[in-house]
């Protein structure tokens, strides 16, 4: 009897030990949701964690939390640029593109003409290069244009003469220093209508007639022309 009860009371303390061991050997590893989880999903301990760092969301991107990758919400619309010519449908703020680009759209040159570049009638861009202008015969004038005598297009612009010094003779023409043309032409005859001896005809300095002229001396008298 005695023996039994030794033996049932190692057998008690066994099992006590093992409980207690067993104990020891399950204590809780913590599992959490996220880096920003503060309650223990096995066994509800808390622990301090910082709140969402939140990045706002974008064209191609939710919020999402820069700490535990936590999303919330719907991404923003694309913010859409249309197509051209050489680019696809392009999202302004990301970047995305759509569909392909339009292509150009090419007139046709008129090959009997100087200008054979082909143009797109949508960007403007150009291909192929154009012919140089052939001048149509140059009359060395330069108050008159000069075209292109294949295609008639107007290669120089007509401008102004630049007349030489004048000499204050309106008899006398005067030339371009460009062109050498004649720039003013020369009048006919001097005009005296108011009887004064002197030229009436702009810019002239020409005396006319014969002025009166000092008996003794010989020289002209001066002539009042007011």
């Amino acid at each position: 009897m005695k023996k039994s009860i030794t033996i049932l009371t190692i057998c008690i303390m066994l099992l006590a030990l093992s409980v207690i061991f067993t104990a020891c050997g399950n204590k809780c590893e913590h599992a959490y949701d996220n880096d920003c989880d503060a309650i223990c999903n096995d066994c509800g301990e808390t622990r301090e964690v910082s709140a969402h760092q939140w990045k706002d969301a974008t064209c191609t991107t939710l919020k999402t939390c820069t700490v535990c990758g936590t999303t919330e919400g719907e991404m923003l619309p694309h913010n859409w640029e249309d197509a051209t010519c050489i680019t696809a449908k392009t999202c302004k703020t990301c970047g995305t593109t759509e569909g392909e680009p339009l292509g150009h759209e090419w007139t046709t040159p008129d090959v009997d003409l100087c200008e054979v570049q082909s143009t797109c009638s949508r960007c403007g861009a150009t291909d192929g290069e154009n012919k140089e202008h052939t001048p149509e015969n140059d009359d060395n004038d330069c108050s008159t244009a000069l075209n292109c005598g294949v295609c008639g297009k107007e290669i120089l612009a007509a401008g102004e003469h630049s007349p030489e010094k004048d000499d204050g003779n309106c008899t006398t023409e005067q030339k371009c220093t460009v062109c050498g043309q004649v720039a003013v032409a020369a009048k006919n005859a001097h005009n005296d209508t108011d009887h004064d001896y002197l030229c009436d005809n702009a810019g002239c300095q020409v005396t006319v007639g014969n002025p009166p002229k000092d008996e003794n001396s010989g020289i002209d008298l001066p002539i009042d022309r007011n």
